[in-house]
């Protein structure tokens, strides 16, 4: 897809990993919120069968990579159906996501999936969002694609985003409510700081009629008629742009 290619040229430029960069939690704090909240059920185990965070339990999915991955994605785990589902939906692990689903997993699939018998396996809810937002960043230090040098090799050639046609989207579309520095705007949220990755991920899911937050039916509309090309070029121009 078009997309993913465009988005990988842009993160290819940056030294570190986008999703580790960007997250606004404590990494240090979600290293120590893993250990006390997850790692009964939940391991960090790179592809070499290396532990790198817990004590190798196998209750929960492997945490290596989840942090843009697609959500029950994982080879031969016995996820729940509606986690499946919620994956089949084009959805991928960002922040947001993220956060809610460790804070409410069967609350946030329920919303995601529109479907009030959407349940998840997992019963724990870490309800502590800033403790969720740090479990966060802890985990996207090992974040899909990291160290991918196949994803790597890919991306080379990839085209980079056209900022100029990014720009004009936000002014005629995105100004109003997010502010002209993309710091938000009353209820709306701020933009600026954020991922292409995170973004493209959201914009994908209005896009797709999902309502995914508080002002899915004002962003449903606006996003539906976006290509591809229009939803990595504004998110790359949001996130090269404001900081």
């Amino acid at each position: 897809m078009l997309i993913k290619a465009i988005l990988a040229g842009t993160m290819v430029m940056m030294v570190a990993p986008l999703a580790a960069q960007e997250a606004a939690g404590d990494a240090d704090a979600g290293e120590a919120a893993f250990s006390r909240n997850c790692v009964v059920c939940h391991v960090v185990k790179d592809e070499n069968g290396e532990v790198l965070a817990g004590r190798n339990a196998e209750t929960g999915p492997n945490l290596y990579g989840v942090v843009g991955a697609k959500p029950g994605s994982q080879h031969d785990f016995p996820y729940s159906a509606s986690l499946v589902e919620y994956g089949e939906t084009g959805a991928t692990w960002g922040e947001d996501n993220m956060v809610s689903f460790m804070q409410n997993p069967t609350g946030h699939l329920r919303e995601a999936l529109d479907d009030p018998r959407a349940r998840s396996n997992m019963a724990y809810q870490l309800r502590n969002e800033d403790a969720a937002r740090d479990v966060y960043a802890f985990l996207a230090e090992f974040a899909a694609g990291t160290s991918d040098e196949a994803a790597s090799d890919e991306t080379a050639d990839a085209a980079s985003p056209d900022i100029a046609a990014g720009e004009s989207i936000y002014q005629g579309a995105c100004r109003t409510c997010h502010g002209p520095k993309a710091q938000g705007l009353a209820s709306f949220p701020k933009l600026a700081g954020k991922d292409a990755a995170h973004l493209v991920a959201r914009l994908e899911q209005y896009r797709a009629g999902e309502m995914v937050g508080s002002n899915s039916a004002l962003m449903i509309p606006h996003a539906r008629d976006l290509s591809d090309e229009d939803i990595a070029n504004v998110a790359g121009y949001i996130s090269m742009t404001f900081d």
